[in-house]
């Protein structure tokens, strides 16, 4: 098992190494519990607040192969971090990363499934 610590004794993110595409920690299972209640084409846009251990972008990413991903971080150092410890593909067809400037810059209506 593999954990992501910001400065505390507080879990921020995990992998289970042998299942690195799984999300391990409760909260971020029951992030994914809407994809229960839609069909496999949904969603087609995810806007995801923040990286961490990349535990939901992996996850979208394995499972949802249509959907595309923008990953919206403020400190550009995560992404490096995600792809050497925690197994961040690296897809920039799937995947794009983007400054938390654009979230004020743009409007987001009509753009995104979550």
């Amino acid at each position: 098992m593999r954990y992501l610590h910001f400065g505390s004794d507080w879990v921020q993110g995990a992998m289970r190494i042998a299942r690195p595409f799984a999300p391990e920690l409760d909260y971020t299972r029951e992030m994914m519990l809407p994809l229960l209640m839609r069909d496999d084409t949904w969603p087609r846009r995810v806007l995801l607040i923040g990286l961490g251990a990349a535990s939901l972008t992996k996850f979208l990413w394995r499972y949802r192969p249509e959907a595309k991903l923008t990953v919206v971080e403020i400190d550009a150092r995560m992404e490096g971090v995600a792809r050497m410890h925690f197994k961040l593909p690296n897809d920039p067809e799937r995947i794009q990363f983007a400054s938390p400037m654009v979230l004020t810059s743009c409007p987001a209506r009509g753009k995104r499934s979550i």
